[in-house]
């Protein structure tokens, strides 16, 4: 669907390779979330209790909502300098196609895709993560063990596919933030607080972005 979505907005170059703009990029962001959000909708309508809230813990947060997103970008801060700015000193400061085209993105594009990263991904992969996954381990495996699979699928599901080796240095972090939001979701039951910390920490790449510019 993501692929989809975003062919329209693709460019074709004159060895005729594609080109991946910002504009298809955030096409298919959008498209991917969506689609899981919908489908999740879906299923609650026809399997479960007919809402997301109700199946698998969405809840729009009511209290505390700096704070949490504090906690989020604090965390990916911490994961920047401890982590990413040492390995990509060392490897050159190497760049990926889809950072570059983010960066020379600007205006609508590049609102649209702040909202995409800061809105819709968290609560598309919160929903699907630990709404979904993590409720299912949790029927199966004891609540640690639950909480460290959900985490570690969720850091591997972010880096596969991408060689990298800023990708694969994010993973120790992306594991962490799946796991401390596991714990969230597992202690609160709903999804509202795993979403600020997942939204704050992916603040972090649009804020880099502006910054650099």
């Amino acid at each position: 669907m993501s692929g989809i979505a975003a062919l329209p907005w693709a460019r074709l170059k004159a060895d005729g390779s594609i080109k991946v703009t910002g504009a298809a990029i955030v096409a298919g962001l959008v498209a991917q979330a969506l689609t899981w959000i919908g489908g999740m909708a879906v299923m609650a309508r026809w399997k479960g209790r007919g809402s997301l809230g109700g199946d698998f813990g969405f809840r729009i947060p009511a209290g505390g909502t700096l704070g949490w997103l504090a906690a989020g970008l604090g965390l990916a801060l911490a994961v920047d300098v401890v982590l990413l700015a040492p390995i990509q000193r060392l490897a050159g400061n190497e760049h990926q196609a889809v950072a570059d085209s983010i960066q020379h993105s600007h205006g609508l594009t590049f609102a649209l895709f702040s909202i995409g990263v800061v809105v819709v991904a968290p609560v598309a992969e919160e929903l699907l993560f630990r709404g979904i996954l993590l409720r299912s381990l949790a029927r199966r495996l004891p609540p640690a063990w639950a909480v460290l699979l959900g985490g570690l699928i969720f850091g591997l599901a972010h880096v596969i596919g991408d060689t990298s080796i800023g990708s694969f240095a994010a993973l120790p972090a992306l594991v962490g933030l799946g796991v401390f939001n596991g714990v969230l979701a597992t202690r609160s039951g709903d999804l509202s607080r795993p979403i600020l910390v997942h939204a704050g920490f992916n603040s972090l790449a649009v804020v880099s972005i502006i910054a650099s510019r």
